[in-house]
């Protein structure tokens, strides 16, 4: 009734669950040191900004007034910034625990099995080809056998 002509990255969920949580832990992870990055080039430019208005010896009304709205701007970055490092540490843990289960599954649970399954298959093949060649044999045994037969009627 469905069918749709995308496949499937993976063929079983351990598989799947371990590729996903590797993605989300390696994409949290690097949205964390981009945003603590973003965080630590905005502290420097404040840091900068402030400095420069407080070079005076003598701050006017208005310098004082740009330093307040500076800090008040900073605090309201750092609170968005800790708000993020939550969100991507929070998807961080998540992607770690998904993957770990997903490969504890996969390596443990499923491969074993993957294995002996594979080790049956070539056991079947084996026995399957030594059965061809013992009856090749014969019929190589047989067909030398009626070329003699041949070979005296000749004579």
């Amino acid at each position: 009734m469905f069918s749709s002509s995308i496949s499937v990255p993976t063929d079983h969920l351990a598989k799947f669950l371990a590729i996903f949580g590797l993605v989300v832990f390696v994409v949290s992870s690097l949205s964390w040191h981009l945003n603590l990055s973003s965080h630590r080039q905005s502290l420097f430019e404040h840091a900068m900004s402030v400095s420069k208005l407080s070079t005076d010896d003598e701050l006017g009304h208005s310098e004082g007034m740009q330093i307040k709205a500076l800090n008040i701007g900073m605090k309201h970055i750092t609170k968005e910034t800790n708000r993020i490092n939550t969100f991507t540490a929070v998807f961080s843990v998540a992607g770690l625990l998904i993957m770990l289960y997903g490969f504890y599954k996969w390596v443990v649970v499923l491969q074993p099995k993957l294995d002996r399954l594979l080790d049956i298959q070539i056991e079947i093949a084996n026995e399957e080809l030594n059965k061809s060649r013992s009856t090749d044999n014969k019929k190589v045994h047989i067909t030398k056998r009626l070329r003699q037969i041949r070979n005296v009627r000749h004579f």
